[in-house]
C-alpha cells in the first residue's frame, strides 16, 4: 500500500479541521525545516492535537500541554490561529532542542 500524502489524509475531515492541520503543519516546518515528516498531528472530526514527543519532560510555563500520558503530551488546536498562541513556538523549539540533545548522546 502506498503512503498517503498529507492532503489525501485530510480529505476525510471537515474543512475546519483541514485548516487547523494545515496551519499547524506549516508552523512545524517553519520551525523545523529539516524535520522528517511522521505523525505529529492527531486529527479527529472535532479538531487537531499537536503531539509533542516527550512533552512531559519539557517546561511549559503557558500550560499549553495536555494529556495524561507519562511521557508524551499534546497541544489542542481548535482553529488555524491557535498556532500563534503565546508560548507555542518556544515549546516546540524546546522539544526540538531536547530531541537533538538525545540524538547526540545516543550517537
Amino acid at each position: 500500500m502506498a503512503a498517503r500524502t498529507f492532503d489525501q489524509l485530510l480529505t476525510a475531515y471537515p474543512s475546519s479541521v483541514r485548516a487547523v492541520a494545515g496551519s499547524a503543519r506549516r508552523l512545524i516546518f517553519e520551525l523545523l525545516p529539516d524535520a522528517e515528516e511522521t505523525v505529529t498531528l492527531i486529527l479527529s472530526k472535532q479538531g487537531v492535537k499537536l503531539g509533542v514527543v516527550r512533552g512531559a519532560e519539557l517546561a511549559d510555563p503557558k500550560k499549553l500541554l495536555t494529556g495524561a500520558d507519562k511521557v508524551h503530551r499534546y497541544v489542542p488546536l481548535a482553529k488555524p490561529d491557535d498556532v500563534r498562541r503565546p508560548g507555542l513556538r518556544p515549546l516546540l523549539r524546546s522539544a526540538a532542542a531536547s530531541w537533538r540533545d538525545r540524538r547526540r548522546r545516543e550517537a
